[in-house]
């Protein structure tokens, strides 16, 4: 019988490293005792001999049961060079494993020595004292060089998968420790079933794929399939009407022998961008919904240190009691397949012992489970439990309470029990001045517990302060004064009633400069008022560095300068890293701040931003190929500071450099990485004044505020795996993330407490009174500790995006005006940038980089506005705000619709505009309107018709239409404008012919057509020579002289005339690298001159490439003293706070029935939207801009506001066609 065992024999090593237990012991001890269970003791059933007896005849006839294997084997195998042992027709021969797959295992052994064709091996693993025995295969024996692969001929489903498991595991700590080179696939994949799938081209069932990633699939399916199939395949995702579609082929197939279906591998080789995003958001959810599981699995087989149990079932009533009063969000996952799902707890009931949730997200939960898996965050830890379900209702789920509660880690660091001088006095004073003996119970790094008999009213005394003296051992380094944490009775204690405080050591406090800007007070400072040229100065455009850090990795930076030379070359620098998630180009607005504000100063400055390891952008990353949204899997936070200090390295490398004061600005997440910098004394004397903007001060309630109260650190700590979860849009691995955040004391507050009274520097900390991911209390906490450095706490009425709104310039400017006063001694008056050259610096940076392809419009549009295809879905859920129904209620007012007019609502959606229209105009004298709404979207339209004949009343004489259009202009527009308009330059077709950058534009401005008979400057230029096109046997405009990129916009010009003047027809025209897609569409929109009396273009023309064509064709279609309402998204919305409003609308009851879900897409949906807009596909306005781009076509502006909320996340203008 074959027999290896791992590490048998004297000096191996073991098969298995101590990170692989820790991921691979507790299901494999479960898995083991399945196996063993299986394998000895539970009768086979018949069906189950009818499959072996397959197997074995398959086996017989040289047929693999477990795989039919292409020539490449693609599954995951586990290299390793362990001693084994191999006994076989009583050989006992000593090999050596090359590696394991959860279908085999490969050895190398003497090639003298032949081997039986089948017989058992006894596998050891991880935490496991005996082995498991599996029956095996010899598939492969080549005597010249000793390999011999045995395969696996398993007896049980679960011997397979304690196989698979061990695996999986082993494989996944060999990408953490190695990087995407230890595999040939991105991951993560989700645990999945999706059963709706269609394969369209191919004989074969898809009968489900069981876990997806963007790249690929793992199908079970039936019939035939070979590897190197191509599918074409249409699938649905659970919950969801629209169809998916994915171009696949087979890379591998497997036959299980314990069903009759078998497994392939599914490569995808195309899918579009909308699919792609829509499938990374369901990966997202699910590895969220699946991470829940694994929490409440874990709790369930491996149970918590008692220390983290809560029994008393008077304190469980409290604790939901407590969650209910708070309206605390609640996340509930059944214990059978399902999603999880968003409630809030209904009801508690102390008598009867039970406790009600209201599931406001998702499918009701099904009247067949049994157990439901809960979790919530209140009194500052996260609670897990499983409950059992007593009865259900659409709305309501009854459950029996739990008779326990584990709860998560609270505590920042481990306690441990004192050795010796256990006695502390406690010094109280104030009005009543007294010493108090005290216990010790334990000590950690930053505080102690102690506890004193609780006679005297001493409970009172100690809660009325927040600071306390105490005398205690030196050797206990716990100093003389601290903060006491909390106070508690503990009336069970051995010998009598005491009181435990909490004290946290060394604490001490002090006064902090702190400013208050209320709406009123925040709008009165200028914007754009006082612009600076500063582009054209030496140095000011965006200059590309690289350097590395200390583990030799190469990042990748932007430097901008003004005023400095090589006769002047000490300098003020700013450095800038990045915030989660962004790019170095995200923070160019700021950069042109600060060289606009220096130079009007006449001081020199430097602007150094960069891109972080691991992060998205151009530095280096373990995964270079990663998808967006994956860039940031193998993220650590500690490398934020790592990125910090090579940036700082860099600055003192640079021999033309020299930095005479050094301003660190960080945003968000970045200010961890600022802090931990700065409390480091071998550089915090390099940095001479530290901004921190919208930043937060700990990780742990950063990391809890951005992921719904899941408190992955505190999990971390007891042991409980968090798995991969979304953040912010992209997918992390939160347990690497919180042992980071841990070991490297980035997690608690206490962490900052203790490093921001070490740090020297001043520090101006700017927030957000809008933000909803930082937490301001803790901000007020760390500033105000004792510290040798300044502290200035500004609170600004604004979000926590900041880039290119007006309120991002504002705070722009307000850190600017700090940082001359602070630095320079001088009172100053921030000036702007001028507006022109802040937008060419953004354009220049979005120019350089690689961009993608926009999404193909019909089908973004579709699942944008349709959703799930369900009531509430898609852009319906915007009806649940009560802040965007006062938007349309607001547009309708201006609107001003009366008797007799007719009506065009354009880009009208799914029709909420109308349905206000409708609802508010019906009654009000308005009884004879005919009213045209327009879409590219058919099931928008029927949507729109559905909701207008629902609310109005017969009796009111309404007509609609409703017009299927894509209102996308004719992208030869520009060009026919260029033709007819001899004064207009060349370069103003930049940023309305897609493709054609500023760069190329001004290499043509100053770029002579040569050839050219007539000398005048008119015809030298490369615009008059293309205006010179007369007829289709003109010859082409010449390139001679130009750049490649310049000679292939000119030769796509040149296509581009004879187009627009009719001499070929758009299908003739081959374009290299401008977009005319659709200039076979008609020049104008498909209505008459004049037709019109009111236009609504609701959220609509930010979309649109050409949006000035689409007004001027509005202009057109609109009456003479008829009117336009138009509105648009503000630059840096803040999406956050839309959902912050509607889940408090949520919270004070469940009357409207609506669906976290449909928010949660909606929001993912509004993300990837805000992204395009970010990569310059789409742009959004603040009124001044909109109004601007309305009077350019002719329209008389007579009102422009915000609106939508507050802080408003819109602009409306109201304009007319003058008569």
């Amino acid at each position: 019988m074959f027999q290896p065992r791992f590490g048998d024999d004297e000096g191996s090593t073991p098969y298995h490293s101590n990170c692989e237990e820790q991921h691979f012991s507790t299901e494999a001890a479960r898995m083991w005792h399945v196996a063993q269970g299986i394998t000895f003791r539970r009768a086979v059933p018949a069906e189950e001999h009818q499959e072996k007896e397959s197997v074995a005849g398959n086996a017989q006839s040289g047929y693999s049961p477990c795989r039919t294997m292409p020539d490449k084997r693609k599954h995951v195998r586990v290299a390793r060079r362990e001693a084994v042992r191999i006994e076989s027709d009583g050989q006992s021969v000593v090999g050596t494993a090359v590696d394991i797959s959860a279908m085999g295992i490969r050895v190398s052994t003497d090639p003298h020595i032949r081997f039986a064709p089948e017989g058992r091996l006894s596998l050891s693993f991880p935490d496991l004292e005996q082995g498991v025995s599996i029956p095996v295969r010899l598939a492969h024996d080549d005597s010249r060089d000793g390999a011999l692969g045995l395969q696996f001929v398993f007896d049980s489903l679960a011997q397979m998968e304690l196989v698979d498991r061990y695996v999986r595991s082993a494989k996944e700590h060999e990408i953490r420790s190695r990087g995407p080179a230890a595999n040939n696939r991105r991951l993560p994949r989700a645990s999945c079933t999706i059963r709706s799938v269609k394969a369209h081209n191919h004989s074969a069932d898809i009968v489900g794929l069981d876990n997806a990633s963007t790249d690929g699939f793992l199908a079970s399916y039936t019939g035939v399939l070979s590897a190197g199939d191509a599918i074409a395949l249409e699938f649905w995702l659970p919950g969801d009407v629209r169809p998916l579609a994915a171009d696949v082929t087979v890379v591998y197939t497997e036959q299980n022998p314990f069903h009759h279906r078998a497994t392939a591998g599914l490569r995808v080789t195309r899918i579009s961008e909308v699919d792609r995003a829509r499938l990374r958001n369901f990966i997202v959810q699910s590895s969220a919904v699946g991470s829940s599981r694994t929490v409440h699995s874990w709790i369930a087989e491996q149970g918590l240190d008692c220390s983290y149990q809560i029994s008393d079932p008077a304190e469980i009533v409290r604790l939901f009691a407590l969650a209910q009063s708070m309206t605390v969000v609640v996340h509930l996952v059944p214990g059978r397949e399902g999603g999880g799902r968003i409630g809030y707890i209904v009801g508690v009931d102390a008598e009867a012992r039970t406790v009600s949730f209201g599931a406001s997200e998702g499918r009701p939960i099904s009247s067949d489970e049994v157990e439901l898996f809960v979790s919530f965050l209140a009194d500052g830890a996260s609670y897990y439990c499983s409950v059992g379900i007593v009865d259900t209702t659409v709305d309501i789920v009854r459950c029996d309470l739990p008779g326990r509660l584990q709860r998560s880690e609270q505590r920042s660091y481990g306690r441990t029990e004192p050795a010796e001088n256990a006695e502390i006095v406690l010094v109280l004073g104030g009005d009543d001045p007294r010493e108090i003996p005290a216990r010790l119970v334990d000590i950690s790094r930053r505080g102690f517990l102690c506890e004193v008999p609780s006679g005297g009213n001493v409970a009172q005394a100690f809660s009325r302060l927040r600071t306390i003296g105490y005398r205690c051992a030196e050797t206990l380094g716990l100093d003389t004064e601290g903060e006491i944490r909390h106070v508690r009775i503990d009336s069970d204690a051995v010998g009598g009633p005491v009181v435990r405080l909490g004290i946290e050591a060394g604490l001490r406090r002090r006064e902090v400069t702190r400013r208050v800007f209320d709406q009123e007070e925040w709008l009165k400072i200028p914007v754009h008022t006082r612009p600076v040229s500063f582009l054209s100065l030496a140095g000011a455009r965006s200059t590309v560095v690289r350097f590395s850090d200390e583990a030799g990795r190469e990042m990748v930076g932007l430097v901008n300068s003004v005023g400095v030379s090589a006769a002047s070359q000490s300098a003020t620098v700013f450095l800038l890293p990045p915030a989660f998630g962004k790019k170095k180009e995200a923070l160019a607005p700021l950069a042109a701040v600060i060289l606009a504000n220096f130079a009007a100063l006449g001081e020199p400055a430097v602007v150094i931003r960069y891109d972080g390891i691991n992060r998205p952008g151009e530095s280096y990353a373990e995964n270079p190929d990663a998808e967006r949204g994956y860039e940031m899997l193998h993220y650590r936070i500690s490398e934020g500071r790592s990125d910090l200090e090579a940036a700082l390295r860099y600055v003192k490398s640079r021999s033309d450099l020299q930095a005479k004061q050094v301003v660190l600005v960080t945003f968000s997440m970045s200010a961890l990485d600022g802090r931990k910098l700065l409390g480091d004394p071998r550089y915090s004397p390099a940095i001479d004044f530290w901004i921190s903007a919208m930043g937060v001060p700990s990780g742990q309630s950063a990391l809890r505020n951005t992921l719904g109260g899941l408190d992955v650190v505190g999990n971390y700590r007891v042991g409980i795996p968090n798995g991969i979860c979304g953040l912010l849009g992209h997918l992390v691995d939160m347990d690497q993330l919180a042992q980071d955040l841990i070991e490297h004391r980035y997690a608690y507050v206490t962490d900052a407490r203790e490093e921001m009274a070490r740090i020297s520097a001043p520090v101006l900390w700017v927030y957000g009174s809008h933000d909803m991911w930082v937490t301001t209390d803790e901000i007020e906490d760390v500033m105000s500790v004792q510290s040798p450095g300044d502290r200035e706490i500004i609170e600004i009425p604004a979000g926590h995006n900041l880039r290119t709104s007006d309120d991002a310039i504002r705070t722009f400017k307000l850190i600017l005006g700090r940082t001359v006063e602070r630095l320079l001694d001088r009172p100053w008056e921030p000036v702007d940038p001028e507006r022109s050259e802040m937008l060419a610096l953004i354009e220049a940076e979005r120019e350089r980089l690689e961009q993608r392809s926009a999404p193909a419009p019909e089908r973004y549009w579709h699942d944008y506005l349709i959703g799930r295809g369900e009531p509430g879905s898609g852009y319906d859920f915007y009806r649940n705000l009560a802040a965007f129904r006062s938007f349309l209620q607001r547009e309708v007012f201006l609107l001003d619709v009366r008797d007799g007019m007719t009506v065009a609502d354009m880009g009208c959606g799914t029709g909420l505009f109308l349905e206000q229209l409708t609802r508010l105009h019906a009654q009000d004298g308005a009884r004879e309107v005919s009213v045209t709404a327009v879409d590219l979207v058919p099931e928008a339209l029927a949507s729109a018709r559905a909701k207008a004949e629902s609310v109005l009343p017969p009796p009111v004489d309404w007509t609609f239409g409703y017009r299927q259009v894509d209102l996308e202009p004719n992208r030869l527009l520009p060009v026919r404008e260029f033709l007819d308009r001899r004064e207009m330059a060349l370069s103003e077709l930049h940023g309305r012919i897609e493709g054609l950058t500023a760069g190329v534009c001004r290499e043509l401005a100053s770029h002579g057509a040569p050839g050219e008979s007539d000398a005048s400057a008119e015809y030298q230029s490369v615009g008059a020579a293309l205006r010179l096109i007369s007829s289709g046997d003109s010859p082409p405009v010449s390139t001679a002289g130009l750049s490649p990129a310049a000679a292939l916009v000119v030769g796509d010009l040149d296509q581009a005339v004879r187009c627009a003047r009719g001499f070929k027809t758009p299908a003739e025209c081959r374009f290299s690298v401008l977009n005319f897609s659709n200039a076979d569409r008609a020049l104008q929109y498909p209505f008459l001159d004049s037709t019109f009396d009111r236009l609504v273009a609701s959220l609509f023309i930010s979309y649109l490439f050409d949006p000035r064509a689409a007004l001027s064709d509005f202009f057109r279609v609109i009456r003479p003293g008829g009117r336009l309402v138009i509105s648009s998204m503000r630059p840096d919305s803040d999406i956050s706070t839309i959902f912050t409003d509607y889940v408090s609308e949520v919270q004070h009851g469940f009357q409207e029935s609506s669906s976290l879900r449909d928010a949660r897409e909606m929001l993912n949906e509004a993300a990837g939207l805000f992204e395009l807009e970010e990569e310059g596909f789409f742009r959004f306005y603040d009124e001044h801009e909109l109004a601007e781009l309305v009077s350019s076509v002719g329209f008389a502006v007579t009102h422009a506001e915000r609106a939508m909320g507050d802080p408003s996340q819109a602009v409306i203008v109201c304009a007319e066609k003058p008569l």
